[in-house]
């Protein structure tokens, strides 16, 4: 088995292995705390989000992806290659800056069940 893989995917696609806190945090903010002229641009109909991914040792995938209207989707995959789902997806709303970055923390640090004690709702 070989060890998880925890990777940032920012709004405008750039990938970023093992990212730092100060990573994550940007990522949100340039997802979550835009004016509203920005909002209303072009660029954010193209690019509305930011996700982190943990690819485990097993091949399972875990995502939590971040929208600029505050919702967060938690997908958990049996692959990589999204071909098998472990359940269906589920969100949460209204999620603040500092809500996400400690999700995304969670699933950093593996900690599954702390993420999972979150009041999702079904996608």
């Amino acid at each position: 088995m070989s060890e998880a893989q925890f990777i940032l995917t920012t709004r405008l696609g750039r990938e970023i292995r093992d990212p730092s806190d100060v990573d994550l945090r940007l990522a949100l903010e340039d997802v979550l705390a835009v004016s509203t002229s920005e909002a209303a641009s072009t660029a954010f109909d193209e690019h509305p989000n930011a996700w982190v991914r943990l690819v485990q040792g097993t091949g399972e995938m875990l995502i939590l992806e971040v929208y600029r209207n505050g919702s967060m989707l938690f997908e958990q995959w049996g692959d990589a290659s999204y071909q098998r789902t472990i359940s269906a997806p589920q969100r949460l709303d209204r999620v603040a800056l500092e809500q996400a970055l400690r999700l995304w923390r969670f699933l950093r640090a593996e900690d599954l069940e702390a993420l999972r004690c979150e009041a999702w709702k079904p996608d």
